[in-house]
């Protein structure tokens, strides 16, 4: 037998379960999402499934299958930082870990969870609000190979969910009241979260599976498409993202949490997701000093700020090579740079791509948020950010972060309110 056949056979009975489960009706709550979530554990083969809503310092249990594992049930209310449903919020993309004992993302976590957790496969559920970041995860206390299938399988799940998420939560208070003052643009946060994401995630999803099964797809000419299909849905996803923080920041809604955070492994986090849309002309070098010191500030702004110029290096960079390091200044400072070997931004733009609705080169797409977003976000943190550039050579993003964030942030929100 072909070794490939098992496989094929596992990943034919996903398939068929989930098409026989877009047919089924529900008229209760709780029967769809018990059965939701047997067949989550049923296609991924794990022994508990799950739907979370991170905020920005807890996770609430809303829905558990089986009924209850270990210390979790529904009504469970988690300290964020012992979750592996974090990342998923910060990173907005699916978590597979096959082996947690060998994972260095979530090594740290194992000593910390009542629940013996050895392989996790998490995706976003696309209802989110402007506090709460719904998940749904699977987990199993043996190691597990998880598929691409696997993975598209569950977020096709979680596009199903998202629908009953606000009877799920009701009558849950978790999140803040919005004041009426930024009621507009609060609305307009939900519209872009809700309704643009939900159809998103779901394109995503179906992209995937298809792409990892090329025989569900009769014309090889239209597979050929796929690429480049997927590669536009990732493209609006960033623009959705970018405008969702922006709103934030106008509403002056931005909040921060403690983390203690290894610079360098966060550093190749973000660059192996990098790596995915790099091109093949391009490569990318992580130079990390040794014993950096332990930054103590919140994970997900950090990323968030990482996450956006490497991306962007990525994005200019077309051959050549994308260096990012990180050293320490001293025992209080760290310094962090991008540096590319792409256009480079004329002198005139220099000042200007760091405001709203800018953009130094014809050849970017987007709202021109991302560099305004990075600079208020690095302020917020107690930090600077720069750019040294050369036209025709390349560019250099730095970012300064005092290696303990003092509390409060004071965050100057006007460039905002133009």
């Amino acid at each position: 037998m072909n070794q490939h056949d098992p496989d094929r056979a596992a990943e034919q009975e996903v398939l068929e379960r989930l098409a026989m489960l877009s047919t089924m009706q529900f008229d209760d709550v709780d029967r769809a999402i018990q059965t939701y979530l047997a067949v989550a554990c049923e296609v991924a083969g794990t022994k508990t499934a799950l739907i979370g809503d991170l905020n920005r310092t807890h996770q609430y249990i809303r829905a558990i299958y089986p009924a209850s594992t270990g210390n979790l049930a529904a009504g469970s209310i988690l300290a964020r930082e012992d979750t592996f449903c974090q990342y998923i919020d910060v990173t907005a993309q699916p978590l597979v870990v096959g082996d947690a004992a060998s994972d260095q993302r979530v090594q740290p976590l194992l000593s910390r969870l009542e629940t013996p957790i050895r392989a996790y496969l998490g995706v976003p559920i696309p209802a989110s609000t402007a506090a709460l970041t719904p998940t749904l995860c699977t987990f199993d206390p043996q190691a597990h190979r998880f598929t691409p299938v696997h993975v598209a399988a569950l977020k096709l799940l979680a596009h199903q969910i998202a629908r009953w998420m606000p009877e799920l939560r009701a009558p849950a208070t978790d999140e803040p009241p919005i004041a009426l003052a930024n009621m507009s643009v609060a609305e307009l946060n939900q519209i872009v979260a809700h309704d643009i994401r939900n159809p998103l995630h779901f394109l995503q999803g179906t992209l995937e599976l298809l792409q990892s099964e090329p025989s569900l797809i009769p014309d090889p000419t239209l597979g050929s498409l796929l690429p480049q299909a997927y590669g536009s849905v990732l493209h609006i996803q960033r623009l959705v993202r970018d405008l969702v923080d922006a709103t934030t920041l106008m509403t002056g809604s931005l909040s921060f949490v403690r983390h203690t955070i290894e610079l360098g492994s966060l550093i190749e986090e973000i660059a192996a997701v990098a790596k995915s849309t790099l091109s093949p002309r391009c490569s990318l070098i992580i130079e990390i000093e040794p014993d950096l010191p332990t930054l103590i500030s919140d994970r997900d702004r950090v990323w968030q700020v990482l996450h956006n110029l490497i991306s962007n290096a990525v994005r200019y960079t077309e051959t050549g090579t994308i260096t990012v390091r990180a050293r320490a200044i001293n025992q209080q400072t760290l310094r962090i740079e991008i540096e590319d070997t792409g256009p480079g931004i004329d002198p005139i733009d220099i000042e200007r791509i760091w405001e709203r609705h800018a953009r130094a080169s014809s050849v970017a797409h987007g709202w021109g948020l991302g560099l305004a977003i990075v600079r208020s976000l690095v302020v917020a943190l107690g930090g600077q950010v720069g750019v040294e550039s050369t036209v025709g050579e390349g560019s250099c993003f730095w970012v300064v972060l005092p290696v303990v964030r003092s509390e409060p942030a004071l965050v100057d929100y006007q460039p905002w309110r133009a």
